[in-house]
């Protein structure tokens, strides 16, 4: 039920908030022990796991 929330309230919420929420998630998954890390080398699913 929690899930289905949340999903709902992020097809809803601007476009705008999540592309800095996007931008947010790759600069946390390329900082600290993933420093060394390409940006575009870098895959959606990885920087999840980061997060």
């Amino acid at each position: 039920m929690f899930d289905n929330i949340a999903m709902k309230l992020a097809w809803a919420l601007p476009r705008r908030i999540v592309y800095w929420a996007a931008i947010r998630l790759g600069c946390n998954a390329t900082q600290g022990q993933y420093s060394d890390q390409s940006v575009p080398d870098l895959n959606f699913i990885d920087a999840l796991k980061r997060w």
